[in-house]
């Protein structure tokens, strides 16, 4: 009669001290834990949910280098895919323009989120700088972040266009599935 949660005890570290410490990271290392993080967003949606705080403080890495998407406490349950929360909890970084408007917020938002992390990962920074955390200007800031090539040149057009285009202002702009991400990534 009593609820409970069950959770793994991993060994290993977040993406975001490995990120801290490490600064930008191999592309084939990111890669690889993209397809894993994607594949968990994508039994996400299949279940209904949004995560709504996709970071990469939320991924967890264990020591034989598998990717754990953790921290569903923001998470909605979505009515046919999509939702509005009554209130808004990001990372600035992080979190989608639609949030910021407190729009309604579907798969594409994590989407969104998850490319941000992809790109802090790959770039060694976050995908803009400010220490505001005033609506427009973090709007402004989402509408000029830099191609993620200009910003790690060594990485491939493949992976530069994928996360460019996760990361597009205007959720119609991103990828439509996860399947789609996932074959972009493989194709990387």
């Amino acid at each position: 009669g009593r609820f409970y949660l069950v959770m793994e005890l991993l060994e290993g570290q977040s993406f975001e001290r490995i990120i801290s410490k490490n600064g930008a990271l191999p592309e084939e290392e990111v890669l690889a834990i993209a397809l894993q993080v994607a594949l968990g967003l994508q039994a996400a949606k299949k279940a209904g949910m949004i995560h709504r705080d996709v970071k990469p403080g939320n991924i967890l890495i264990d020591d034989e280098g598998n990717a754990k998407l953790v921290d569903f406490g923001l998470a909605l349950i979505t009515q046919d895919g999509s939702a509005q929360a009554e209130e808004v909890w990001a990372t600035p970084y992080y979190v989608p323009p639609e949030t910021l408007e407190r729009g309604t917020e579907d798969f594409r938002s994590d989407i969104y989120a998850f490319g941000a992390t992809l790109y802090h990962a790959l770039a060694g920074r976050p995908p803009f700088e400010s220490t505001s955390t005033a609506n427009s200007v973090l709007r402004r800031a989402k509408q000029t972040i830099p191609r993620l090539t200009k910003v790690a040149p060594w990485i491939g057009q493949a992976t530069g266009e994928t996360i460019d285009r996760m990361m597009a202002f205007k959720p119609e702009h991103r990828w439509s599935s996860y399947a789609e991400v996932i074959a972009s990534f493989e194709k990387a």
